[in-house]
């Protein structure tokens, strides 16, 4: 995958994706969790603002990856992504 999106509606619907060679949906999480997930990468990341991209590492043992934390708030719609790089 290159990324991995939640999307929020204003009405409390959430859509939860994947994208690589296409666009793949996947079941979704509830719109609390999916708050959730949104609140704790924000925390993560310091990013307050309505739209924001920093890269994270994450890491276990002596591995670890780089990525970006994309952020995007308009209205009452908000997308969360995860974007990977090309390995």
């Amino acid at each position: 995958a290159k990324r991995v999106s939640i999307q929020r509606t204003r009405d409390g619907k959430v859509a939860f994706s994947a994208e690589g060679k296409g666009r793949h949906p996947l079941l979704p999480p509830n719109a609390t969790l999916a708050d959730r997930i949104v609140s704790i990468a924000r925390s993560i990341t310091h990013v307050e603002t309505d739209q924001g991209r920093l890269p994270v590492s994450l890491g276990l043992r002596n591995d670890r990856i780089e990525v970006t934390f994309q952020f995007d708030r308009q209205g009452g719609d908000e997308t969360f992504s995860i974007l990977f790089p090309d390995l």
